[in-house]
This record gives structure tokens, C-alpha cells and sequence, in this order.
């Protein structure tokens, strides 16, 4: 399970496809739309290959105009907040009506239901997590910095879905003269989500995030050693060199970068935070490093 952000323009990348013009043309050119309106959507994959779980929407705005969705599944749960982004109570209310009920409808109810994500914030709630207890669900946290290699959306899954989404949006502006409108948004990235997540292609994000399923097709093993140890060594400092605008105020210390650290500015520590005072272990809050 993960978030991912569409604009109703589709955005400015490119999606690899190619066009005929005709010789005489001269404005060789395809129309795209510059809104750049940003809607997030929860989306789940499942290793069998397939996508169970109805996508969730999470539009911005205070209050949202029910006519608009009053065509769509009963399973797709759209919801608005005011910056559009998810938090607590969105995601605890996604992971109970729609994850809960979909999966277990997916699996067999004998069989404990594996949900791998981030570590956001709003993922690490004890409502949610006495909710996985109760419904045979085990949460499994990814550390910080492994998603872009462990997590199966990230890898494999939400490429093709922005490539079909933004090729979804260039049809709409072509065929209809404008631009995608926010109540038409979940129909159409419907038919994009139809047409990015083949069966082919959630099993191979999987494989690349080491988790493939057997010749059985029953059982799900991982498989640490397509990784090296490079696939998760620390990022390595390329630029060392400050570059500003001719002009730009520079401390005098920052304009020597070959001398000693030593000789940069002291800043002055407040008093209650000074090195000889507040080194006890007993005030110094941690978090929990698992759950």
C-alpha cells in the first residue's frame, strides 16, 4: 500500500508516446493542460498480480459536492481535506472500510493478510493497529529509506499507472477540447488504473521489491539476493562547491572553503541547552523503535 499524487492535467512528464504529423504540418506539436491541481490517492497492489483494494481519493477542499460521485463503485471511498492530504483519522477510516472488507473478501479468512507500507505518521495509529489485531492483518513497517527498493508500488507499479494517467488525460483534452474537470477524475483514472495494472506487471514489481510467489502460485518467498549491499549504502556527496546568484550575501567564513571548520562562526548554545547541562539520559524523549 501506497499514496500517490495526480494532477488533473496529468502532469509534465512525458509518456514515451510517439505521434505522426503530416509534412505540411508546421506546428508539430501535442496539446497538454497546465493544471496542475493535485489530488492524492491510496492505492494497494496484492502479490497474486492482481489490484483487490478500490483506490481512495482525497480531494482538496472543505466540503465535497456528493453529486459528482453518485455513478461510482459503492467500494471507492472519496473523502476531502483541506490541503488534500491524508492524516489520521482518513487513513484509519480507509484501512477499515475498504481494506478490511476487500482483502478479506480477496484471501482466505484462515490466512493472516501481510500490509507492507512507510512509515508515515498517519500509518502508526493504535486505532489502526488494535483494528489489524483483531481482523488476522499484520502491519509490516518499512525502514526509513528502503521503500525505493522494497516497496512494490515504488518499484514497478506506479510508473506505468502516472504514464497511463497522463496519457488517460492527453485523450480526454484531444477528444473532448478541455481539460479533465475534478468531478470526472475518478472515472477516468479508473480506465487508466485498468489499463497500467496488468497481472504481468504488479508480479514483476513485486520480484524486483524480492518477493515472488511460487509455481503453486500458493506460497510467497523472498529473495534477498538480488540485492547488494549498494542497493542500500548511504547517498554520497557530489557537490561540494556553493553556487549562488553574482551578488547574493555570503558570510565572509562561507567564502573560504578550504580553511579550517574551526574558523566558521561559534553560535551561541541558549543556556538550557548549553553542553554542560541537560546530558541526562532521564530527559531526553525517544520513540519506539518498533512496533
Amino acid at each position: 500500500m501506497d499514496k500517490i499524487g495526480i494532477q488533473l492535467g496529468g502532469g509534465h512528464k512525458g509518456t514515451g508516446e510517439q505521434f505522426f504529423f503530416a509534412i505540411k504540418d508546421k506546428s508539430k506539436y501535442q496539446i497538454k493542460s497546465d493544471d496542475l491541481e493535485l489530488v492524492t490517492i491510496l492505492e494497494s497492489v496484492c502479490a497474486d498480480g492482481t489490484a483487490p483494494i478500490k483506490p481512495c481519493f482525497v480531494f482538496s477542499s472543505v466540503k465535497m459536492c456528493e453529486s459528482w460521485f453518485e455513478e461510482q463503485d459503492d467500494d471507492i471511498l472519496v473523502v476531502t481535506t483541506e490541503n488534500g492530504w491524508t492524516n489520521d483519522n482518513l487513513f484509519v477510516e480507509w484501512f477499515m472500510c475498504n481494506f478490511i472488507p476487500q482483502a478479506k473478501a480477496h484471501t482466505d479468512l484462515a490466512s493472516p493478510i501481510l500490509l507492507m507500507y512507510d512509515g508515515h505518521g498517519s500509518h502508526l495509529t493504535w486505532k489502526m493497529i488494535d483494528a489489524a489485531m483483531g481482523h488476522n492483518i499484520i502491519l509490516f513497517c518499512l525502514k526509513p529509506h528502503t521503500t525505493c527498493r522494497l516497496q512494490p508500488c515504488d518499484v514497478g507499479a506506479f510508473g506505468p499507472l502516472k504514464n497511463s494517467w497522463n496519457a488517460q488525460c492527453s485523450y480526454v483534452l484531444r477528444t473532448t477540447g478541455s481539460s479533465l474537470k475534478a468531478k470526472d477524475i475518478v472515472h477516468e483514472y479508473t480506465i487508466a488504473r485498468k489499463e497500467a495494472f496488468k497481472k504481468t506487471t504488479i508480479e514483476q514489481a513485486f520480484r524486483k521489491a524480492g518477493i515472488a510467489i511460487d509455481e503453486s502460485r500458493l506460497y510467497l518467498h523472498c529473495t534477498p539476493e538480488i540485492f547488494t549491499a549498494a542497493d542500500f549504502a548511504l547517498s554520497i556527496s557530489t557537490s561540494t562547491q556553493l553556487h549562488l546568484p553574482e551578488g547574493y550575501p555570503v558570510p565572509d567564513w562561507a567564502q573560504y572553503p578550504d580553511q579550517d571548520m574551526q574558523e566558521g562562526p561559534v553560535l551561541d548554545l541558549p543556556h538550557e541547552m548549553s553542553s554542560d547541562e541537560g546530558s541526562d539520559d532521564e530527559d531526553i524523549d525517544t520513540m519506539p523503535t518498533a512496533l
